[in-house]
């Protein structure tokens, strides 16, 4: 987290905080996929303050997506971040169709040229807005934040806590 993020740890830590509050996932559930996505954003050309709004993006689309399917944002976020890399067979998982035409489309109007024309970086940003799209029309848009006592998510949540214990409680012994 803090490697990938450098000088913005404590902005990337506030957005984090607030995706947890907003969706009522457990920060600890979202980090690896927070900064997951932000590591590879980065590997595509992304600045640290772009890789930081692109995370923060995708992560709510995760969880927005999770609560709708009913699926676990787990799940919901290793199909998001597969899709973002150019897996296009994940499409359906996430609730979308990702056709040359939709790609296309999206590709033209944030950026002006067809999606095979672009930067990874912004075949990246495509992407995203595909998804972010389709939870809008399909009504997973802020699915999240009204599911935030769903059982998966409280399962979820209580599967963290029991991890966190385990590791705090072995660092005690350890030390």
């Amino acid at each position: 987290f803090d490697i990938v993020f450098g000088e913005l740890g404590g902005q990337a830590s506030t957005a984090l905080g607030k995706i947890g509050e907003e969706t009522g996932i457990a920060t600890g559930r979202l980090k690896g996929t927070f900064t997951q996505i932000a590591a590879f954003a980065k590997t595509t050309g992304a600045d640290t303050a772009t890789a930081l709004d692109i995370s923060t993006r995708a992560t709510l689309a995760a969880a927005d997506g999770a609560a709708f399917y009913d699926k676990s944002i787990e799940d919901v976020a290793e199909s998001l971040q597969s899709f973002l890399k150019g897996n296009f067979a994940n499409d359906a998982a996430l609730g979308i169709s990702a056709t040359e035409f939709t790609r296309n489309s999206a590709a033209i109007e944030l950026f002006g040229d067809k999606y095979k024309d672009l930067e990874e970086l912004q075949k990246q940003q495509v992407l995203l807005k595909l998804v972010e799209d389709g939870n809008a029309l399909g009504g997973a848009l802020g699915q999240a934040s009204r599911e935030t006592d769903g059982l998966e998510n409280v399962l979820g949540n209580l599967d963290q806590a029991f991890l966190e214990l385990k590791q705090a409680a072995g660092g005690l012994i350890f030390d």
